[in-house]
This record gives C-alpha cells, structure tokens and sequence, in this order.
C-alpha cells in the first residue's frame, strides 16, 4: 500500500511541476491528503525498516539474550551463596557466645560486625542485650557493652544504662561511653545523678567518662555545680581539667567570665589556664582575645627560662586566638615559625593548617626546603598543599560568582541577541537569494 502511495504521490508531483495558474477547490483538498497519506507511508516503512534491523541482530546475535539470562540468574546465585555462608557465620557466633570459653566469646562478640546481613545481626544484637543483663563475667560484660554501642543499636540502651551503677568500676565507664556513642540523651539525668555521687577529690576515669559523654549531651543544667567543683581546693587536679573542658562542650556564654577570670589568674596552674582559654576557644567567645594577646605579651616579657615554662600556655593561647579568627593570630603564627624550638614551630604549622591563611605560603615554602627538623618540613609541605587547594577553590567560586552577576548576565544577554540578530540576518538575504 505503502509503495503505490509513493508511486502516485510522484506521478501527482511531476504533473504539478508543470506551469498552473489556478489550483480548484477540489485539487487542493486532494493534494493534502495525499500528503499526509505520503507522511503516513514513510513513517510506516521506516518502522519495518527497523523491526527487519532488529529481528537480523537478533538472529545474528542468537546468544546476547541467553547470557543476560546467565548473568542474572549467577547473580542471584552469588547472593544465595552469600546468604548461606552469612548464616553459617551467625550460628557459629551464637553457638560460641553458648559455650565458648571466655576468649571465644570474646572473639565471637568482635565478629558480629562483621555479618552484613541486618536480620541475622539483629538476632546476635538481641543475644548481646541478654548477656549484659545476665553475664557474671565483667569482662564478657564489657566487651558485649562495647559491641552494642559500636553497632550502634538503640535497642541496648535500657541494658546498657541500667549498668553505669555496677560496682565493677570499668563496666559502668563501658556503660557511659556507649551511652555517648548511641547519642541516649534519654539517660541525661541519670547519668547527672551519678555525677552528682562521685568524688572529686579523688582521680576517677569514671568522671572522666561522665563529664565527656554529658558534655557530648550539652548538660548545661549543672555549670553552677562545675564551676563551684573547679573552686573548691579539695577537688583533685585531674577532675578540675576534666570540669574545665566539659564547660568548653556546652555551646553556653554561661561559664565564660569564669572562665576568663582563670585564664588571666598567675596564681593558677599553667595546665589549668591552658584549658581554661581552650575552653574559651571551643565556646566562641571572641571577647576573649584581648585578654589572649595581653597574655601572650606578658608570656614574651618574660627571660628566656622563665618563658620556657610557659610554653605550653603559650601555644594553647596562639592555638586559642587563631580558632577564635582573630587577624592578629597570623603574625603570631608566623613569628612562632622562627622560634628554635622545634616544637613550637611544628605547632605553629599545625594551627596554620585550620586557618588556611595566604599570607603563610612564601614562610611554608621557605621551612619546606631549609628547616633543620625533618618533621617541621614534612608537616610544612602537606598544610602548604592544602592551603594551596583552598586557593584554588576560592578562585573557582569567584569565577561562578563573578558569571553569575547581574552585570555578566547583562553582557551575555547582550551576545545572544546580536548573535541572533547576525544569524536572522544571513537567513533573510539566504531566502532571498533563492
């Protein structure tokens, strides 16, 4: 039907070719639809075109269909195989956490993280949660405490929490540092209420334990009860810091007078005004830095033995101004570079590293090639690479923002409609040269 449409269609043409004045009605009508009929032809047999290419692949090509077939039924094949070897591995653990001795259970208790699939980790979860509420062994106790926390299964944190009151000391500390992996805010008060029982007057890593997981927590409701523990004289030096460093994590300008105030005071231990303007640091409190560069010129003041001893506070001050984003810690930075203490100057490379400042390129350069201590240039060289990359990304956005300015979009609109115009142009003198 097709080809006789065609061949009409050319026979119709030819005689059209030929000089007519006047097209009637009727002829117009007829010459449309035969237009279309000839649009409808072409399309049909381009179609059949098509269908014989495909069906020659085909038969060309008989196997392609049978190895997409092999592919995935290997594929499913693979997973069942996996699945199998999985459940083998879960009944081997759960068997041994039965009746394997100690150091197997605790090997099978490292192995549970292992099984990828969910449902059978979950069934040795479930197993875990049993052993921390029955298990007489501490140490089984502990690592199952540590495992649940790992695998992060909220599931546990009743069980876990019901042991931060053990009266074996390392599995309450497992206990409130799982809490804190898990992220149980829900056990907030209670682990308060355990604080408010210890003893700070002795060294304890279960305040240690409990000061971290309820700075993680932002327990801003016992800052007056930390501030008065910090001035009591009885409280050991261990639980101070420990105290100091927990009211850095509590994003709160509560504490930061205090904290000011036992920075600035020369009365106190060395240690303790360094975390104390760490603390300041952690919190944010921009105040802070003139009372920071008041101390380091103090620090600077000082004989060269005497400065020694100040060492530590000084780095944790520079340390302090440069987290704070304060300009003035750039020159301090690359004035610490010069110092003779090796250490000082590989400090001082490490803190430039967080600001990433442009200005400490040419004094990198310098250190990576001539300075005498091999650790000072290999760390020298991978904070000049990253501020190096930094740079480079700066430049990148400048230049999409810069394309993106109502001035640049301006000028590009501009381009294309003078680029349009030209191109309507040479089309209109195109038509009517033809």
């Amino acid at each position: 039907m097709s080809i006789v449409l065609t061949d009409i269609f050319k026979d119709q043409r030819k005689k059209m070719n030929k000089k007519i004045k006047f097209i009637s009605p009727k002829n117009f009508i007829f010459i449309f639809i035969l237009l279309l009929s000839y649009q409808e032809a072409i399309f049909s047999a381009d179609i059949i075109k098509s269908e014989k290419n495909n069906s020659k692949i085909n038969k060309s090509n008989p196997g392609t269909s049978k190895r997409n077939e092999k592919s995935k039924n290997s594929k499913k094949d693979d997973k069942k195989k996996e699945l199998e070897k999985e459940k083998k591995k879960a009944a081997y653990i759960e068997k041994t956490l039965n009746y394997g001795l100690q150091s197997e259970r605790k090997e099978a208790i490292n192995k549970i993280k292992l099984i990828k699939n969910k449902k059978l980790q979950h069934k040795l979860v479930k197993k875990l949660i049993e052993i921390i509420e029955t298990e007489n062994n501490p140490d089984i106790r502990i690592k199952a405490i540590y495992a649940v926390g790992e695998l992060n299964a909220s599931e546990g944190i009743e069980s876990i929490t019901k042991n931060i009151y053990d009266e074996v000391e390392d599995v309450a500390i497992a206990a409130v540092y799982a809490l804190k992996r898990l992220n149980a805010i829900s056990a907030k008060d209670k682990l308060i209420n355990m604080l408010k029982k210890q003893d700070f007057s002795k060294d304890s890593n279960l305040i240690l334990a409990l000061l971290e997981t309820l700075g993680k927590f932002r327990a801003k409701e016992i800052i007056a009860m930390a501030i008065e523990k910090i001035k009591e004289n009885k409280t050991s030096t261990m639980a101070r810091e420990a105290l100091i460093i927990f009211l850095g994590r509590l994003e709160s300008n509560e504490p930061k007078n205090f904290l000011i105030s036992l920075y600035k005071d020369r009365d106190e231990n060395l240690q303790t005004r360094s975390y104390a303007v760490n603390s300041l640091a952690n919190l944010g409190i921009r105040e802070a830095s003139e009372t920071i560069k008041d101390v380091l010129e103090e620090i600077n003041s000082y004989p060269f033995k005497k400065r020694k001893r100040f060492y530590n506070l000084k780095i944790y001050s520079i340390a302090a101004l440069a987290r704070l984003g304060d300009k003035d810690a750039i020159p301090v930075l690359m004035n610490s570079l010069k110092s003779d203490n090796a250490k000082v100057r590989l400090m001082a490379i490490k803190l430039i590293k967080e600001l990433k400042d442009k200005r400490t390129i040419d004094i990198l350069k310098y250190k990576i090639k001539y300075d005498p201590n091999q650790k000072v240039r290999r760390e020298a060289e991978k904070v000049l690479k990253l501020i190096e990359e930094d740079v480079r990304s700066e430049t990148k956005e400048k230049t999409k923002e810069n394309k993106n300015s109502p001035e640049n979009k301006a000028t590009e609109k501009s381009e294309k409609n003078h680029t349009e115009k030209n191109r309507n142009k040479k089309s209109d003198a195109e038509k009517s040269t033809l």
